[in-house]
């Protein structure tokens, strides 16, 4: 009873029956709470965008944590965002106290989430939608309470799906298995791990994370595989910076990635990375290949608030057909295979630094930057222990770049294709082995340096421009140190070598070869900002088997060696100066001609010693040597010229416009045919003195002396030559544009010549000349006629003089007695010759005795430059031995001069081509004898009396015979032997004498008498040249002023001479020169009317001819005869009026 009213009171208590109620209550939730859980989430997934949700069961468990949800099912529209799940979750409650949220175990199984993001921010996590993003608020400051910790002890996941999507990007990620093991967010511990097996847009994809951490720094590492990514399921999300953005990428190795809690970020990857197909484009690149591979290597990447970027790479990539494109400018490159291998540092922070040792190799390569190309088989940049090291620099810090390596390239060209340059360069191979830097000025008066320190290699290498330049070098070798400053001044320097070998240059103008040149030493450039120029240089350039051809004339330069040594410098400014030293030696040079038969010349040596050159514009060279000089002249007499040795002395310039030199020799010069090898010519010495010429081309010699000259030896006797002269100078020599050649003076000394002929009537020396010819020489069809009136080609010489023993021994054996005969001359002179002033003759005097005894003198002028030369002489010579011309008299009349003297006097004139001679001949005590009846008879016959009657009457008290023998007419037609002489002189000297006795004597014979005397004065026709006309036309040609002036000139000298006017008219003058053209026949036969016209037409020419010599000469009329028309039936007629005295 009493434990009843305990149990009744303690029923009775209001805490008992609070705690009864409360443990009722707690019962009835927990029996409640799964189905109000499950009433709940569903709700709240419908309320939240879903449009079914399901969810079949829901387990709680509030004492041990566990939580489970069993066939959970959510759709929106027809898209299924969760289904078949089964999500289990074993929290540690008692850990709670401890601020840490503790899941001892997770299960996710068939779990299919998706995942939305909107363009105004909203996610969307299955069901249920976030709102729009807003600006982010300001930091709270950090409470200093004691943080939560999150632990998940182990979380599996399997057969769970996460799709992804947001604008441009659609993700599924199936998991198939997935373990998250002692994962937690404790300070420090980094314990945790996750692996995952699955796929992401159905490629397979493995994670195995061995580290995960993420307070106080986020840790995550582990191994990553990725193979074959469709690159173009991020396509859509990039197309607005990368379109195409495709292939497959597949990716195999271990990453690090460190986020600490400063904001420091660590990324490492040891591993494989391959891109097939790939292809990546922007709107300023696109770059495409298949495949890219990068093998085994390893990429670190930090960032630092302290260091700012690093990044280092390790390891091989290769690509295959990779394609290159960027528009703007234009550049393409296609197809190459690409491998690099090495080690690579980036570090950005105020600068950016790269340094690497990586090597590459290019395979296939094309480049290509309209107009410009560049291709080569393959290029291999060795790596190792070479570097390239760049320095982007700073405010206080230069750009800078070095390269330390060896570049290879396998058959590379370049072309520019640009229509007026088309420049081409290919190679077999290109190397270059050693260092190359360049340096950016850091301020604007800072000049920016390029340094090369190495070797280059090419071997065939060939250089093409625009078709008309071709080079070919099949070897060359650069070896030195190169250094470029640009800045406000430009410098650039090398110290080291260049070799070329087989080096072959092709021309429209030129083709020229070496077999090897090289340059050795230092040689500097400077290019000041007011563009003055400085070079510098110590150095040696050699060269073998130079050779150069002219296209034109087919002519060959050679030049077998050279070697140039040089030190010193030299300014190119407003003022050029000079200083160092230099040598120079040149061997075995050649000229030849088009068939090559002959050199045309021939150096064995030339060779300067020194040049000096102090500083300033003053130049010395003290000596420069040549040897072995051979020139052969060809042409109708081929001859060799042979110089063994010219010494050039005391070459000098003090302004580098002038040079000038203290003398120029030469010994023992010969001139020797070609044909026989015999001495044409030769001297013991030759001298010129103090030559100065300058660029206003102006040239000044002070004198020019030659000794020992000899001229076609006779024998081989030493001094017997044809003509020789111990020497002579001319003197005073200036040359220039305007004036041409001026002299003071020529001065010979002892002038010899001996002439004889033989026989058979050949003179000696044209028989030793002729034997020099090249029988199968043929002139040049076209040759240029040399520039009339160019001041540059006249010649002036004030006086020309002979001096010393000079003379002239004739010898003629082809009379019965030969002919022998000397003239001494003592004197000579010519003074006033200048061609400029060809209408001025020069005056010329000389002083002779012939045979020793008979004094010569001849006075008057001489126009030798006129076109046909002129001259006017006095000859006077006296008690000259009569029996010297007996050879001549009894050979041609048959009668000797056995005894006697001759005075002659003669006044010679000749003048356009018309020579007028008169001729007076004083015979002192003549005595002649009869050798050749036969010619004396003939003789006889001709004369009016026999010719010892003549002379008994010519004969004065003083025994004395005085004969007048005119000579005029044409000179070139003048023929006149010792017979006519006579016959002409005696026979009008005889009538006169004899008076009317001789008139009556003569009797019959008197016709014979007036027949020869005028044969005589008929003896030489005048002939004057013909006035031309053009075909068809009657026009006087307007040149005719001189030539008529000098008709009227010739009539008014001659007052007892008419002209007679003799038309010629061409048979084709009225044809087209097309029908003339086609005519084959050497003579045209015209027409009767066609005759008739011409007639007429030369008759008009006549006429007005006539009428101009009337008009404006005052020509009587009755001297002007008109002779009846001529027409000429060859083609070759030229029209014209022969003019006939």
């Amino acid at each position: 009873m009493r434990r009843t009213n305990r149990y009744k009171n303690f029923l009775k208590n209001k805490w008992v029956l609070l705690l009864i109620g409360a443990v009722l209550c707690m019962a009835t939730v927990l029996a409640l709470l799964p189905v109000a859980g499950k009433y709940y989430l569903a709700r709240w997934l419908m309320d939240n965008g879903a449009d079914t949700a399901i969810i079949e069961r829901v387990e709680i468990n509030p004492f041990t944590g566990r939580t489970a949800l069993k066939g959970v099912n959510v759709k929106m529209g027809d898209t299924t965002v969760l289904s078949d799940a089964d999500i289990l979750v074993d929290i540690d409650m008692l850990s709670l106290f401890k601020k840490q949220a503790s899941i001892g175990h997770c299960i996710l199984n068939g779990v299919t989430l998706d995942i939305e993001l909107y363009d105004d921010g909203r996610i969307r996590f299955g069901s249920y939608t976030t709102g729009p993003s807003v600006p982010a608020a300001t930091e709270k400051p950090e409470s200093s309470s004691i943080p939560w910790i999150f632990i998940a002890r182990q979380v599996d996941m399997s057969n769970c799906k996460v799709h992804f999507k947001m604008p441009g990007l659609d993700m599924t990620l199936d998991v198939d298995k997935a373990s998250l093991i002692k994962f937690t967010t404790a300070p420090g511990d980094k314990s945790g791990t996750f692996t995952l097996t699955g796929a992401v847009n159905g490629t397979p994809v493995e994670l195995d994370l061995t580290t995960l951490q993420v307070v106080p720094d986020l840790i995550v590492e582990g191994n990553v595989k990725i193979d074959n990514f469709s690159l173009d399921d991020l396509g859509d999300f990039l197309q607005p910076y990368l379109k195409p953005f495709v292939g497959k990428a597949s990716l195999d190795g271990k990453v690090l990635f460190k986020l600490k809690e400063e904001e420091d970020i660590f990324v490492d990857y040891d591993g494989m990375l391959r891109v097939d197909k790939g292809h990546i484009a922007g709107e300023s690149f696109s770059v495409e290949g298949a495949p890219v591979h990068w093998e085994k290597g390893t990429i670190h990447f930090e960032m630092t608030e302290k260091s700012g970027i690093s990044i280092d790479v390790n390891g091989r990539l290769t690509g295959k057909k990779i394609v290159v494109d960027i528009p703007d400018p234009v550049i393409k490159i296609r197809e190459p295979n690409v491998a690099i291998s090495g080690k690579v540092h980036v570090a950005i922070d105020d600068e950016v630094r790269v340094d690497t040792n990586a090597g590459f190799t290019l395979q296939h390569t094309t480049f290509s930057m309209p107009p410009l190309q560049a291709e080569a088989t393959n290029i291999h940049w060795q790596g190792g222990k070479r570097r390239v090291q760049f320095n982007s620099g700073t405010k206080n810090k230069a750009l800078s770049v070095q390269v330390r390596g060896e570049l290879l390239a396998d058959s590379p060209s370049f072309h520019d294709r640009d229509k007026n340059v088309r420049l081409a360069v290919s190679g077999s191979s290109l190397s270059w082995n050693g260092d190359t830097s360049y340096l950016l000025g850091l301020k604007a008066k800072d000049a920016s340096l390029v340094h090369a320190n190495g070797i280059l290699q090419s071997n065939k290498l060939q250089f093409t421009l625009a078709d008309t330049l071709q080079c070919d070098q099949q070897s060359l070798v650069a070896k030195g140190n190169a250094e470029v400053g640009l800045g406000q001044k430009i410098t650039a320097g090398y110290d080291g070598s260049l070799d070329l070998k087989g080096t072959v240059l092709h021309s429209d103008v030129v083709e020229s070869s070496a077999d090897a040149i090289g340059w050795k030493g230092k040689g500097g450039f400077t290019l000041l900002s007011d563009n003055d120029m400085k070079l510098d240089t110590d150095s040696r350039l050699f060269s073998k088997g130079l050779q150069a051809k002219l296209i034109a004339t087919g002519m060959l330069f050679a030049q077998q060696a050279l070697d140039v040594q040089a030190k010193g410098a030299i300014n190119l400014g407003k003022n050029i100066t000079v200083a160092g030293t230099g040598s120079l030696v040149a061997d075995d040079f050649s000229i030849a001609d088009r068939d090559r038969k002959n050199p045309v010349a021939v150096l064995k040596k030339f060779a300067i010693d020194s040049i000096n050159a102090p500083g300033g514009s003053m130049v010395k060279i003290e000596k420069a040597r040549a040897t072995g000089l051979d020139v052969n002249i060809p042409g109708k007499m081929p001859m060799k010229i042979t110089a063994p040795t010219i010494t050039i002395a005391d070459i000098r310039t003090k302004d580098l416009a002038t040079v000038s030199t203290d003398r120029i020799t030469t010994q023992s010069p010969v001139i020797t045919s070609l044909i026989n090898k015999k001495k044409i010519a030769g001297l013991n010495s030759l001298e010129i003195r103090n030559v100065r010429a300058g660029l206003d081309r102006h040239i000044t010699v002070d004198r020019i002396n030659f000794d020992d000259l000899y001229f076609l030896k006779n024998s081989a006797k030493k001094n017997d030559a044809i003509c020789k002269i111990a020497g002579a100078r001319l003197s005073k020599i200036g040359w220039n544009p305007e004036t041409g050649m001026r002299s003071g003076s020529l001065s010979f000394a002892d002038l010899y010549c001996t002439l004889i002929r033989e026989k058979d009537g050949g003179l000696i020396v044209g028989k030793k000349l002729a034997a020099m010819r090249n029988p199968d020489w043929k002139p040049e069809k076209i040759q240029k006629k040399p520039k009339k009136n160019d001041p540059s080609s006249t010649i002036a010489l004030s006086q020309v003089t002979l001096r010393g023993e000079s003379g002239l021994h004739f010898e003629d054996h082809t009379l019965a007695v030969p002919f022998i005969s000397n003239l001494d001359i003592t004197t000579l002179q010519i003074t006033g010759l200048d061609s400029e002033k060809p209408d001025k003759p020069a005056s010329i005097k000389i002083a002779a005795s012939m045979e020793k005894r008979a004094p010569l003198t001849i006075n008057g002028t001489i126009a030798p430059f006129l076109e046909n030369i002129g001259l006017h002489l006095k000859l006077n010579l006296k008690n000259y031995p009569l029996s010297r011309l007996s050879a001549y008299t009894v050979q041609s009349v048959g009668v000797a001069l056995a005894s006697g003297s001759m005075r002659l006097t003669s006044d010679i004139s000749l003048k356009d081509s018309q020579l007028d001679m008169k001729n007076k001949v004083l015979l002192k005590q003549l005595k002649t004898s009869t050798i050749s009846k036969e010619l004396a008879d003939k003789l006889d016959n001709q004369l009016p009396i026999p010719l010892d009657s003549a002379l008994s009457m010519l004969r004065d008290r003083d025994d004395t015979i005085s004969l007048d023998v005119p000579l005029n007419g044409p000179v070139d037609k003048l023929s006149v032997g010792i017979s006519d002489i006579l016959i002409t002189a005696l026979g009008k000297a005889i009538v006169p004498a004899a008076s009317g006795y001789l008139v009556y004597a003569l009797g019959p014979y008197g016709a014979l008498a007036w027949v020869g005397m005028e044969v005589g004065s008929r003896m030489l026709e005048v002939l004057l040249p013909p006035v031309q006309f053009q075909p068809g036309e009657d026009q006087l040609p307007e040149e005719r002023a001189d030539y008529f002036q000098r008709l009227a000139k010739i009539l008014q000298d001659k007052p007892e001479a008419d002209f007679r006017l003799c038309p010629k008219s061409s048979a084709w003058e009225f044809l087209s020169e097309k029908k003339k053209e086609k005519l084959n026949e050497k003579s045209i036969q015209p027409g009767d009317e066609e005759r008739k016209k011409l007639m007429q037409l030369g008759q008009q020419r006549a006429r007005k001819i006539k009428d101009e010599l009337i008009e404006k000469y005052s020509i009587d009329k009755d001297r002007l005869l008109i002779c009846v028309t001529e027409i000429e039936e060859k083609k070759s007629a030229k029209p014209r009026v022969d003019i006939q005295m």
